[in-house]
């Protein structure tokens, strides 16, 4: 029923969105998601054969990124990442990001020692924060002990916004945040610009769960599909990882960003379905970002939080783009996926699939012939298309943390009453 229910969907969309599913994907046929598989497979096996005859960190290079996709849990696995920390701090940064990043996404326990031990002694503030962030899962109650270890051992940590992220969600925790969160209706009613269209990315603060996309046009309206139902289509925005927005690779922050334009990009696991290419704040300029040659000068938080309603500005969360620019964060787009669904057919979001931050609407694509069977990606890309020539902004927002996908019927009274109260 689930899947007749998605392709009908699909199917009355397509008719008010016409849309080109010609595309192929040939990787995508059996042969070719068995073929990948295999590989990354041998791959794991390989590099962690290597790693641990040669002790040579330069070995492993896909590995960790492999074990990730394939939820690698086999006692070489384990072994291996266990032997990588073994040795903690005298390997390269970039080495021990990535395993603590496979431990964080693979593991809920079992690698207490090791983070005790580089919470302990990391200079490093993205190893510092992943160590948290695992042993959070363990020890929840030990939030305040990691606190002040960060404050001792990081004098200035205002400074690095990575450490002042992760600082005022040690002593304020993301749900309390979402209890005080500002009305849904003041966000939908706000001007965003003369000409600006927003395309709002509605999530659950549990990310294993679907976000829902829906439109306001540049005239205030809500985009609609010929027969006057609210357009919208699922969109996941989480990553594989599930670390938090303020961690290279984690999920979707939430907040503003700035769509750019569509554009394909060159990636097997985003495949030939056109992307919407957004921008955070510090990754493009000011004048680029809102389109105003008006706001030139360097990038500031007033700035940002400006474009918001009054009420939103003082909510912590929404700053999360902004802080995930600053970090360093980049090429967060809106995109479709090539990514087998067969990997994630246990999890809640099947069959929608995690990305390395970004965020992904379901595709589907025939494994017998590699042609695209099903994309709410393409009509996301239409519908953006047709509002052109306008600019707009891509606004991601936690609801609340309800385990359920997030549905229309969560916000359509909010919607219709922002319409009435406009006039529309």
């Amino acid at each position: 029923m689930k899947i007749f229910l998605i392709f009908y969907s699909f199917f009355i969309s397509c008719l008010l969105f016409p849309q080109d599913l010609e595309l192929e994907f040939p990787a995508a046929t059996k042969e070719g998601r068995d073929k990948y598989k295999a590989e990354m497979q041998r791959t794991i096996a390989s590099e962690i054969l290597s790693f641990k005859t040669k002790k040579n960190e330069n070995l492993v290079k896909k590995s960790f990124e492999h074990m990730q996709i394939l939820n690698y849990l086999e006692d070489d696995g384990y072994d291996f990442l266990k032997l990588a920390l073994k040795d903690y701090p005298l390997r390269g940064e970039n080495f021990y990001s990535a395993a603590l990043e496979t431990i964080f996404t693979l593991y809920e326990a079992g690698f207490e020692t090791e983070m005790e031990k580089i919470l302990a002694t990391a200079t490093n503030a993205k190893h510092f924060a992943i160590a948290s962030l695992v042993l959070q899962r363990v020890y929840p109650e030990e939030r305040e002990t990691h606190l002040k270890i960060l404050r001792t051992r990081f004098k200035d940590y205002q400074k690095n916004p990575l450490l002042r992220i992760l600082t005022q969600y040690l002593e304020i925790i993301p749900s309390e945040y979402l209890s005080k969160r500002p009305s849904i209706k003041e966000l939908f009613l706000h001007d965003f610009g003369e000409d600006r269209f927003v395309i709002f990315s509605l999530q659950r603060a549990n990310r294993d769960y679907p976000g829902l996309v829906i439109i306001k046009k540049p005239d205030g309206t809500f985009l609609r599909r010929e027969d006057k139902s609210i357009f919208n289509i699922s969109q996941l925005a989480r990553s594989i990882s599930d670390l938090p927005s303020y961690v290279v690779n984690g999920n979707t922050p939430q907040g503003i960003f700035s769509v750019q334009k569509i554009q394909t990009v060159k990636s097997d696991v985003i495949g030939p379905t056109p992307a919407v290419i957004t921008s955070l704040p510090f990754e493009i300029s000011h004048t680029d970002f809102f389109y105003n040659s008006k706001k030139v000068g360097k990038w500031n938080l007033k700035s940002y939080l400006e474009i918001l309603p009054s009420s939103w500005r003082n909510y912590f969360p929404i700053q999360e783009a902004y802080i995930a620019g600053e970090i360093g964060r980049s090429g967060i787009y809106a995109h479709g996926t090539t990514v087998d669904t067969e990997f994630y057919r246990d999890y809640s979001y099947y069959p929608n699939t995690p990305t390395r931050g970004c965020l992904s609407a379901k595709e589907i694509w025939s494994r017998k012939s590699g042609k695209l069977l099903f994309s709410d990606q393409m009509l996301l890309v239409n519908v953006v298309k047709s509002l052109e020539p306008s600019k707009g902004y891509l606004i991601v927002v936690e609801l609340d943390d309800r385990e359920m996908p997030v549905s229309l019927d969560d916000v359509l009274m909010d919607i219709l009453e922002v319409e009435e109260k406009s006039g529309y």
